[in-house]
């Protein structure tokens, strides 16, 4: 997979940061042993909440870009439609499909790249009999996938990458602990105590993040003078230790 992406920041009539509109322009290429490459191209948005946004932003947002002719994505990662589009004819399975050890059957559904939401829901459509235990087991799934999407670039120190996963993380401890009525707690306790440990080395690096982008901002409004010398690259190289 390779990704080109352009970020696009939203922000209220004074400045602040709302939210963030990444379009991403996207391969997959397969490299399969007798079959030959098989490769495909395709763009995608999606937008996250800065701290100072909310849910009716996310809404007004994800109006604008249907409006505009996106459509909600069919598969919930880029790994997931790179597989399906790449997959040899003989063995596609139409997406929203999962394969099983008996078979094929009905697998999760679709999530929205742009809000994060289910694509159908219990008012029609393929998912019209779900249950409320149904909606929190996909809502814990699309936060785990988040997670294991992320461990790559959190291990590369890719920008945001520790702050998204530790998002995603949290809500998920937040799911185990608010529906535990439809969730068996003698699984769901200890993955909680093993979220909250991973939460806790996140948060550690998610500090310095702050910390170091906190002191950049204050050297930058420091007087010349004062900012003699590699002095940016100090508070790097102390918040990395």
């Amino acid at each position: 997979l390779r990704t080109r992406r352009g970020v696009h920041r939203l922000l209220d009539g004074e400045g602040r940061h709302l939210a963030e509109v990444a379009v991403d322009a996207v391969l997959a290429r397969r490299l399969d042993a007798g079959s030959g490459e098989r490769s495909v191209r395709w763009s995608e948005v999606e937008v996250e909440l800065a701290e100072r946004g909310d849910e009716a932003l996310l809404d007004a947002v994800e109006k604008k870009l249907l409006k505009a002719g996106l459509r909600r994505a069919a598969d919930d990662s880029k790994l997931a439609r790179g597989l399906r589009e790449t997959e040899p004819e003989h063995e596609k399975t139409e997406p929203g499909a999962a394969k099983t050890e008996e078979g094929s059957g009905p697998g999760l559904p679709s999530a929205g790249l742009l809000t994060g939401r289910p694509s159908d829901g219990p008012s029609g459509g393929p998912h019209a009999a779900w249950t409320a235990p149904d909606y929190v087991l996909v809502y814990i799934w699309l936060q785990v996938l988040a997670i294991v999407r992320l461990d790559p670039d959190v291990r590369r120190d890719r920008p945001d990458s520790v702050h998204q996963m530790r998002v995603a993380t949290r809500r998920t401890r937040s799911a185990l602990r608010s529906y535990g009525k439809v969730l068996d707690r003698t699984v769901t306790d200890p993955i909680g105590a093993e979220l909250r440990w991973l939460a806790g080395e996140l948060g550690v690096d998610r500090d310095r993040e702050v910390l170091t982008d906190r002191l950049t901002a204050a050297l930058g409004k420091l007087p010349g003078e004062l900012r003699a010398g590699p002095v940016r690259a100090r508070p790097v190289s102390y918040t990395h230790l």
